[in-house]
């Protein structure tokens, strides 16, 4: 996939996506996050700092995008 794309990956997801298998599937990567902590849902275990998350990897695609 070649469109921007801003990925976070939180440590304690039940599925596991490191950078490089990230990299093989998205080919620009505007913007990458790896939180100290967070899981499987994290816009309920820690709602601010998922819409930051959310806020600021939109803007980066839209960055990107223009």
């Amino acid at each position: 996939m070649t469109v921007p794309a801003a990925l976070t990956t939180y440590p304690h997801d039940i599925e596991k996506h490191p950078r490089p298998w990230a990299e093989n599937r998205f080919r620009h990567i505007v913007r990458w996050r790896a939180p100290e902590a967070g899981g499987h849902f994290p816009a309920m275990e820690m709602p601010g700092e998922f819409v930051r998350d959310l806020r600021e990897g939109l803007a980066a695609v839209l960055a990107a995008s223009v």
